[in-house]
């Protein structure tokens, strides 16, 4: 039986975009679509897409003009990478259980046990990445960058 955690690829260059933009924090410096492309490798045509709905939704805004472009909207610490996730797609995260797991559930009258564990394991992954912030992934690459690489 496998069971995958899958994080859509909107969801990693969401997480990605705003990576990008909160490593500037606190800087007034706006950031253009191009260099946040190039920084975080995310195809520029589905970043411009990726930055609208994040700054739709609060977490981002931009300058327009010559010398425009984008800023974190708040600081990295009061966004959680579970915000961004349900930003982008409402739930974020899937555990998916093979085909024939799920098939063969119906017909067994202990499926309900089964059932509750992939429950319990969507509730599990969920609050890890509710609890994780944006200032939580900063401070690991600080400490990444200076020879200490500790789990976050």
């Amino acid at each position: 039986m496998a069971t995958l955690v899958t994080i859509s690829q909107k969801c990693q260059y969401a997480l990605r975009a705003m990576f990008e933009l909160a490593i500037h924090y606190p800087s007034d410096q706006v950031i253009v679509l191009s260099e946040i492309a190039l920084a975080q490798d995310i195809p520029v045509r589905f970043l411009e897409l990726i930055i609208a709905k994040l700054r739709k939704d609060g977490f981002v805004r931009s300058t327009r003009g010559q010398s425009g472009g984008y800023l974190i909207a708040k600081p990295p610490a009061q966004i959680s990478i579970g915000e961004i996730f349900r930003c982008m797609e409402g739930t974020g995260v899937e555990i998916n259980v093979n085909s024939q797991e799920i098939a063969g559930a119906s017909e067994r009258s202990d499926a309900f046990i089964f059932k509750s564990l992939w429950q319990e394991a969507r509730h599990a992954i969920a609050q890890v990445f509710d609890t994780k912030t944006l200032q939580d992934l900063i401070e690991k690459r600080k400490k990444s960058m200076s020879g200490f690489d500790y789990s976050i």
